[in-house]
């Protein structure tokens, strides 16, 4: 089960947007345009599914 009060804690720290493409940043981005993170969700927009997925994939290696 996803602790929503953490999720939204991680998700606070994350970056998304065309504001931030072509740019270079430690953490992680959501979408394509992040794609200079170190770690970036892809898609344009990424489908909820795999938002939800990397949020439950990071929680459970806490």
């Amino acid at each position: 089960m996803v602790c929503l009060e953490s999720s939204i804690k991680i998700i606070n720290k994350e970056e998304l947007g065309q504001g931030f493409k072509n740019k270079r940043y430690d953490g992680l981005g959501i979408g394509a345009c992040t794609s200079g993170f170190d770690n970036y969700i892809k898609g344009c927009p990424p489908k909820a599914r795999d938002i939800v997925e990397w949020i439950v994939l990071h929680l459970d290696s806490r």
